[in-house]
């Protein structure tokens, strides 16, 4: 069944000499794998350029039901970014976040969420400050779609965020998965953002990265599955 959608790029795996294997988070099924077979030649339908990470397609593909790997007929760039690929910050931020989006999304389709992420990424690319903020507002965001948002409920007076429970609280909790002091502050100050006040959330290097990795701890506990994000420390070394 021929069947035409929008879709977000996840990851490329290189899966022989002439073919790639490429997961796409899609407004119609949600997460689905694609071989591709790519070709050198300039008129090439399948460009490696497509699928840079996070390139929104629109997408025509033979769909096949219960079927791991679907067939792609032809793609086409949705929307034409205007300063990702040439930002090496940006670039490193779309590299981290579609690894995050790979591990954490699954196949059921997600209409809100598609939208979240789609326009998540054009506002990436239109961003002009505040680039070095906006994956820590992204997973905010992104964890709020996936049903384990963190509950600002007395972040403005309470000293930890129990990275396990999704709260803040007042003591420090019987466990080790836990943010304290400036962390759990920008935690709070994070989910009560928005993309507009991305510049002023994290203002130093150093809480940045204390925060991300907080994020990252957070994520392990509440995405089954979630493995260690390779990019992380390209993304560390960019904002260091």
């Amino acid at each position: 069944m021929l069947e035409k959608t929008e879709g977000i790029v996840l990851h490329t795996l290189k899966y022989s000499d002439s073919a790639d294997v490429i997961s796409v988070y899609t407004g119609l099924y949600g997460k689905m794998t694609f071989m591709v077979y790519r070709s050198h030649k300039k008129k090439s339908k399948f460009k490696s350029a497509f699928f840079q990470p996070l390139s929104l397609l629109d997408i025509d593909m033979e769909y096949k039901q219960n079927r791991d790997l679907q067939t792609l007929k032809e793609v086409r760039t949705a929307v034409a970014f205007k300063s990702i690929p040439f930002s090496p910050a940006k670039n490193a931020i779309t590299l981290f976040l579609s690894e995050v989006l790979f591990r954490s999304l699954h196949n059921e389709r997600d209409e809100y969420l598609f939208e979240y992420l789609k326009k998540s990424i054009v506002f990436l690319d239109d961003l002009k400050e505040g680039t070095g903020n906006f994956h820590l507002l992204f997973l905010f965001g992104l964890s709020r779609h996936l049903g384990f948002e963190p509950n600002p409920e007395n972040g403005d007076v309470y000293p930890y965020f129990d990275l396990l429970n999704g709260v803040f609280c007042p003591s420090k909790p019987l466990h080790r998965h836990f943010a304290e002091g400036e962390t759990a502050k920008a935690f709070y100050h994070i989910g009560n953002s928005n993309w507009v006040d991305a510049a002023q959330v994290v203002t130093t290097r150093s809480l940045r990265a204390e925060v991300l990795n907080k994020l990252m701890e957070y994520y392990q506990l509440h995405v089954p599955d979630f493995r260690n994000i390779n990019s992380l420390e390209v993304l560390h070394t960019i904002f260091a």
